[in-house]
């Protein structure tokens, strides 16, 4: 997911996030599709008189839910880019490590990472900052989407990246 904003001094933030096949929402109603068949189940085994079953019951949705919040926070992963007149910064933060780079623009170029069938698969920056991978989590239209604003705001893509011999 990509989205872009514009502030009045003329400056652009690009933030990239993967799209996720669960979101935060989903994942509570299916945390009481799994909950209240148990509680039902429990309450059940209480009229029976096996009272001991509902501390277990409720260990179990406890441990549930929290391996899934757990997951969600490990596996939270979040690319900004912030463009200015002078500069490009890249932050790119996996779960609770984040790592910060900072470009001189003038000295930036992008090169474009393609698999065997020609297919976009991600965007790298390329300066005095080093190099850092952008956007390989996206899809080809979300990349096609962040290489038109990088585009438009007048960063360069390197044409030709040679195999074994890399210069930016």
């Amino acid at each position: 997911m990509v989205k872009i904003q514009r502030d009045l001094g003329d400056n652009t933030s690009v933030v990239l996030e993967p799209n996720h096949s669960l979101s935060s929402e989903a994942q509570v109603f299916l945390l009481l599709g799994v909950f209240v068949p148990a509680a039902l189940a429990s309450v059940l085994f209480f009229a029976l008189g096996a009272w001991l079953v509902i501390p277990f019951i409720l260990l179990e949705m406890l441990i549930l839910g929290g391996m899934l919040y757990l997951v969600r926070l490990r596996c939270a992963s979040r690319e900004e880019l912030l463009i200015t007149r002078h500069y490009v910064a890249v932050r790119k933060r996996l779960g609770s490590v984040s790592r910060f780079w900072s470009f001189d623009r003038s000295h930036l170029s992008l090169l474009l990472g393609r698999d065997e069938t020609d297919t976009l698969h991600h965007v790298t920056l390329c300066g005095d900052g080093g190099l850092v991978e952008v956007g390989d989590f996206l899809s080809v239209e979300d990349l096609q989407l962040l290489l038109g604003q990088l585009n438009q705001q007048g960063l360069r893509v390197k044409a030709q990246i040679e195999w074994g011999y890399l210069s930016c």
